[in-house]
């Protein structure tokens, strides 16, 4: 297996790590099959859980106010998940994929919320929340990240971080979060 996982790791950089990752993080384990000339089947196996019966969804109810929102992420997919359940909430949001363009945006306009993912290439989200903190103290930074229980767990809370969330989120998630 090793062997395989070394042939996809050189075929797609990142794709084996981060299947892996779902993988431990579910208590579950990846299996490669790779052959030349035929292609790679890879299978996520997952332990089997028991299904707990559905929580009630909690009513959304409109925001108290709308809020600036910046949102920066290297995923384009979540970035627009993020605006448009934010912008179903009533708030005035902002994307972008650029640390910097974040940075000079907090320089000089209020900033009422950065949402930011952890792992970005450039400015990763510790290094993003810092900086917000030390420009605009008063910015609340909220961390999303696939990485959230095990964040919470070591409780390795990054410097300028105001609470951590879990990926995938939903919209009531993030209204709770901004109440």
């Amino acid at each position: 297996m090793a062997e395989s996982r070394d042939k996809w790791t050189q075929v797609v950089p990142g794709v084996e790590r981060g299947v892996h990752g779902v993988a431990e993080r579910h208590r579950g384990r990846m299996e490669v099959d790779s052959q030349l000339g035929r292609g790679t089947t890879m299978r996520l196996c997952l332990p089997r859980t028991e299904i707990a019966a559905a929580p009630v969804a909690p009513v959304l109810v409109a925001p108290k106010s709308s809020r600036r929102i910046i949102c920066i992420d290297d995923d384009l997919r979540v970035l627009e998940a993020l605006q448009g359940m934010l912008r179903q909430l009533g708030h005035d949001v902002t994307t972008t994929n650029s640390g910097a363009e974040v940075i000079d945006r907090i320089g000089v306009e209020p900033i009422d919320v950065l949402i930011t993912d952890l792992g970005m290439p450039g400015m990763d989200g510790r290094e993003m929340a810092k900086a917000a903190k030390h420009l605009s103290p008063n910015t609340r930074v909220l961390l999303l990240t696939g990485w959230a229980d095990r964040l919470c767990v070591t409780g390795d809370m990054p410097d300028g971080v105001d609470q951590v969330l879990g990926k995938p989120i939903t919209k009531a998630q993030l209204q709770q979060a901004l109440a």
